[in-house]
């Protein structure tokens, strides 16, 4: 019997052996996502749905419910999802280009990851159980009185300049090059602060932070404000801050690198600003 690989060595001519293209390969990876959606919806919508890296640009109509996470990442084509979706894990739109809006009547139970996406504002009736991350988007509000019971991260989201009023973020709050330039009186945040290279320029009085207030950069914040209580580390590197408080609290240490602090007090003289800071001083 004549082999195949046998016929390849004697051979002198190069022979070709076609390959599907891109377009026949993700027509054929649609198909197949396609069936898979329709076995899961069919199976009665249990456990999670992972889409990921798919060419699929919409999703039924009758996708109504995703009993677990539904994973869309890098679905480059995905334009919509469909309106009324309950997702009871967490919903991952990472990296959906395509995606300028959310549906109306959207819920999910967990976090929402739409962290470099077009989404440019959040439709009034959304609900989330978890963390909203909108770092690295056009984003240019939120929505008033809007309750985030895990930590909101807008980190790189450049259009926002302000926050609602009401707003009310159970974890973490992570600002970070962003162009804020103040915070609402009545905002409630319920561990860290993270304002690094933002262009803030004050702080509200009687702030209590329950994690780190990192400050990093923030060239413009000359001052804080009276009744200031950090419960871990204050950083205020390369800040423009001539004084501290003498009623400030923190609870671990404080980071004064390039500050004119650093160029113009001693450690003890510091210390003499505010007596009753324990904790660690870095110059």
């Amino acid at each position: 019997m004549i082999k195949f690989l046998d016929i390849l060595k004697e051979s002198d001519d190069n022979i070709f052996i076609p390959r599907r293209t891109k377009e026949e390969k993700d027509k054929k990876l649609l198909f197949r996502t396609y069936r898979k959606i329709r076995d899961y919806i069919k199976n009665g919508s249990q456990g999670g749905l992972d889409l990921s890296g798919s060419p699929i640009e919409f999703l039924p109509k009758n996708l109504t419910e995703v009993n677990g996470d539904l994973r869309l990442i890098e679905c480059v084509n995905l334009k919509s999802l469909p309106n009324n979706l309950t997702v009871n894990g967490r919903l991952n739109l990472e990296k959906c280009k395509n995606i300028t809006s959310l549906p109306s009547g959207l819920k999910v139970k967990g976090n929402l990851d739409l962290r470099d996406t077009n989404i440019t504002e959040l439709p009034p009736d959304l609900e989330f159980g978890k963390s909203l991350i909108l770092m690295r988007t056009p984003i240019e509000k939120l929505p008033n009185n809007l309750t985030v019971n895990g930590r909101l991260d807008l980190d790189s989201s450049k259009n926002i300049t302000s926050l609602p009023s009401g707003l009310n973020v159970k974890g973490d709050l992570d600002l970070r090059d962003t162009n804020i330039t103040e915070l609402p009186p009545d905002l409630e945040f319920g561990v860290g602060l993270y304002l690094l290279r933002t262009p803030i320029e004050k702080l509200p009085d009687n702030l209590t932070v329950n994690g780190n207030l990192d400050l990093d950069s923030c060239k413009n914040l000359k001052s804080l404000p009276s009744g200031l209580k950090v419960k871990y580390d204050l950083d205020l590197r390369g800040t423009n801050i001539t004084e501290l408080p003498p009623d400030l609290e923190v609870g671990d240490s404080i980071y004064l690198y390039r500050t004119p602090l650093s160029k113009n007090y001693s450690p003890y003289e510091i210390r003499k600003m505010v007596p009753n800071f324990k904790g660690e001083i870095y110059l």
